[in-house]
């Protein structure tokens, strides 16, 4: 018998990201299965994995493909520029 795991994880985005995301809320905590990446929640959210963005995952930087842990906070925040 195989059983699914998931793991609970807390969600922010912040600036223009919040308004990319579909069906979830910006900021929240999601039920997620074991064994996902950062990619996998911004999928998720509707929000476009190319997009040029900072993964914080517990409160230091990390790549888009860092696996999460259960009760891992991430926060998807975009780059900002400007003159």
């Amino acid at each position: 018998m195989v059983y699914n795991t998931f793991m609970r994880i807390h969600v922010s985005t912040i600036g223009s990201l919040a308004l990319q995301c579909k069906n979830e809320a910006s900021v929240g905590t999601i039920t997620i299965p074991e064994g996902l990446c950062a990619k996998d929640v911004l999928k998720s959210l509707g929000i476009n994995t190319d997009f040029p963005l900072v993964v914080i995952i517990n409160d230091e930087i990390k790549t888009k493909n860092t696996l999460l842990n259960d009760n891992d906070t991430i926060k998807f925040v975009p780059f900002v520029s400007g003159g």
